[in-house]
């Protein structure tokens, strides 16, 4: 009986350590905005396709990683679902990528063509770099026998949010300045030709895909296009090094819940055995306390040799929000995958392209909220 109880704490559990482990990639992602926040604010283009591209990556790859698992775990897992998968990602990813850096860059005024040109490039990048990790990570998981569901999302993201905003600085500034407006359309046309193949290859996923994505991009423009206007706001309040953690941490718990939901449904059906949501939201809330107490503590420190203004009131305003979007973000997440399966809909291809474009609307206009009552407006 014991046992049968503290059973249903694992997932909370190994979901707390997994995000004590995206920690590190987290607290990394952290350092680089710090470093780089002088070209964020120059470059604030970066800012505006930063919170779509991250995202979209994040959840075409969780999506993707789900497939995978599944058929990993029945051993129906081979090199043609590799690619296939791998298309589902890059394919209809640039599209997206391309369409909304375009719409984002024309809305808030900037040079769309470089806009268009370095969010594509650095998407694929960041792609190929993390399909390869999450290949590695549900592997790892699987010989630990830890559940692959509340592991892998919860260290895929952060990754994927180091890797994206590493490219981002890296490569924007150099096709804005290097490179000219030639060589910008020559990459997107090289960067749509390819997708356009990769879509091919798997046609009916890529559009599914592509039609579950669009919700997630317009809530990121919005996210971006908040993002980029309050910069020097969000500079100086010292959280816009802890925005993409705390977003990446409450998404990933969010994407457990979606994943957990999905596997309720598909072993009882639409009846009432599976688990109750709202206990298992606030396990997976209070889950993700520890971790946000960590990213709280990087960001003062952080922002200690940033010189920005953050105190234990900032500290306090990280965890709450970060618990709080943990927990709303997982009764949402599990209410789509309802709507999904009973729209007969695939709810991994829906619930995580959606909770993740919500999560980060709320996470970034939260912050900026926090930041006006802390320090005022810049």
């Amino acid at each position: 009986m014991l046992s049968s109880k503290l059973r249903k704490y694992r997932e909370a559990a190994e979901t707390s350590v997994s995000l004590a482990l995206g920690n590190i990639f987290d607290f990394l992602s952290m350092s680089v905005i710090t470093i780089g926040q002088e070209i964020l604010v120059t470059y604030r283009g970066l800012l505006l396709v930063y919170p779509q591209i991250s995202a979209l990556s994040g959840g075409l790859l969780l999506s993707s990683t789900g497939r995978l698992i599944s058929h990993y775990l029945i051993g129906s897992l081979d090199r043609s679902k590799i690619v296939r998968e791998a298309a589902s990602v890059l394919g209809p990813g640039v599209v997206l990528v391309l369409v909304f850096s375009i719409l984002a860059g024309a809305v808030g005024g900037f040079e769309i063509i470089s806009l268009a040109a370095a969010s594509s490039a650095f998407f694929v990048l960041s792609a190929v770099v993390s399909l390869a990790v999450a290949g590695i990570l549900i592997y790892i998981t699987v010989r630990l026998r830890l559940s692959p569901d509340y592991t892998v999302p919860a260290v895929l993201t952060s990754f994927v949010d180091l890797v994206v905003i590493i490219l981002a600085i890296a490569v924007y500034p150099i096709l804005l300045d290097v490179l000219n407006p030639l060589s910008w359309i020559v990459i997107v046309s090289v960067s749509l030709s390819i997708s356009f193949m990769l879509i091919a290859l798997n046609f009916r996923l890529s559009l599914d895909t592509i039609y579950s994505n669009i919700a997630l991009q317009i809530f990121e423009t919005g996210a971006g296009l908040l993002l980029a206007t309050a910069a020097p706001l969000l500079v100086a309040s010292g959280f816009l090094a802890v925005i993409p953690p705390v977003n990446k941490l409450a998404g990933s718990v969010a994407s457990g819940t979606a994943s957990w939901a999905t596997t309720q449904f598909a072993l009882f059906g639409l009846g009432k055995r599976s688990i109750n949501p709202v206990g298992m939201s606030a396990r997976m809330a209070a889950a993700s306390i520890p971790p946000s107490i960590v990213v709280g503590v990087a960001g003062y420190a952080l922002a200690v040799v940033g010189g920005a203004s953050y105190n234990l009131y900032s500290l306090l305003a990280v965890v709450i929000l970060a618990s709080g979007l943990s927990f709303i973000g997982s009764i949402i997440a599990w209410a789509i995958v309802l709507v999904a399966v009973r729209a007969g809909v695939d709810p991994d291809a829906t619930s995580q392209p959606l909770v993740t474009g919500l999560v980060d609307l709320m996470g970034v206009s939260l912050f900026y909220i926090a930041s006006v009552a802390l320090v005022g407006v810049v």
